[in-house]
């Protein structure tokens, strides 16, 4: 399969180094992110994919081409890339219209040409009407469309997205996710896109690279990743709320039993036994009941009795924070909680899938 193959370093005088090592598609609809916290080497990443950034070691090939190789002394200019890309603040120019910023890259063509390919994305992008105007007189979401527009008149090969949407309220966020995964998906060509917000990565993605401290810590499919993190800091960074110690006390094959608190669950592990492990669990698979419904306690079923400590308002959801044997936290659709009248310190029987259960060592 044709991919992107980059194993390079980049590195500032006194200051961090930015080690990474990954593969993805090259060809065809196939969205990769670097995701993690602001600082961690994401947008380094991207810049010198572009060919903006030279490394200092290593190797990026794409499709069989060498863009850059640090021992034969090989840098492939940015523009000789054929790459797209969008920058976090969009950098339109302020003194050109619509049309003229989504041409820029096409002064080569033929005007006849070039008026086809504008007119081509303007009507891709719903930008229609606004083709005169300059980029103040934009909403946010147009900049960005036009933005985009730019990136791709040119029928790049790659395109490159910093922090796409990080520069739109949170209505049209949440819109534009919908729209742009769309978008991507008619345009049919590989992106990598840098964020570092959940609700993008899980909306937009195909295959997750978790970046922390310049280095990629865990890599995946990004519904895999987010459900089976490998270390804690990677947990928290996905949004599992409940990353809780434990400690193995009993394992048969696969099949293992986790001391948390003063309770015990059945897990899919092979940690040996008096291993200290930590249980991750998401609030949204702990599923709750009202006490009386369970007659005996089953833990063998991952059910438990708890006692409501705290409600947390999240707009449609409640986070609720549970005492039941161990520290742990539920998000419940704001509907269940109203009807059924929970308040602080009402008993719950608590239900734990198996499946939603993950252990990975406490080191």
């Amino acid at each position: 399969m044709s991919e992107l193959a980059a194993q390079f370093a980049v590195t500032y005088p006194r200051g961090p180094r930015i080690d990474v090592d990954f593969r993805c598609p090259a060809e065809g609809f196939a969205v990769t992110t670097l995701f993690g916290p602001s600082g961690c080497g994401k947008t380094t990443v991207l810049r010198a994919l572009a060919g903006l950034k030279r490394p200092s070691a290593g190797l990026i090939h794409f499709q069989g081409q060498v863009w850059f190789d640090a021992a034969k002394g090989l840098h492939t200019a940015p523009q000789r890339r054929n790459v797209g890309y969008l920058f976090q603040d969009y950098v339109l120019f302020p003194h050109l219209d619509v049309a003229a910023n989504i041409g820029y890259g096409l002064r080569r063509d033929s005007a006849t040409e070039r008026a086809r390919r504008v007119g081509e994305l303007l009507e891709r992008f719903d930008l229609k009407g606004l083709d005169q105007r300059r980029p103040s007189e934009l909403s946010s979401g147009q900049q960005q469309r036009v933005a985009l527009a730019r990136a791709l008149a040119r029928r790049p090969q790659l395109l490159l997205l910093d922090e796409p949407l990080s520069a739109l309220d949170a209505p049209l966020r949440e819109q534009m996710r919908r729209e742009l995964r769309h978008w991507l998906q008619e345009i049919a060509i590989p992106t990598i896109l840098v964020t570092h917000d959940r609700l993008e990565a899980l909306a937009l993605t195909d295959q997750l690279l978790v970046m922390h401290h310049g280095r990629i810590v865990q890599a995946g499919p990004v519904r895999e990743v987010f459900a089976r993190p490998s270390q804690a800091w990677v947990a928290r960074l996905v949004g599992v709320e409940n990353v809780v110690p434990g400690i193995i006390t009993h394992r048969d094959h696969d099949l293992a039993t986790v001391q948390i608190g003063t309770v015990s669950l059945n897990v899919a592990t092979r940690e040996p036994v008096a291993a200290q492990v930590l249980v991750c669990i998401r609030a949204e698979d702990v599923r709750l009941e009202a006490d009386d419904r369970l007659t005996a306690l089953n833990q063998a079923n991952h059910a438990l009795h708890a006692t409501i400590q705290c409600l947390f308002d999240e707009g449609p959801y409640i986070r609720m924070e549970l005492d039941g044997g161990f520290p742990l936290v539920a998000r419940v659709a704001r509907g269940l909680v109203e009807e059924r009248g929970w308040q602080v310190r009402h008993q719950l029987t608590v239900r734990i899938p198996p499946h939603a259960i993950h252990v990975i060592p406490s080191s």
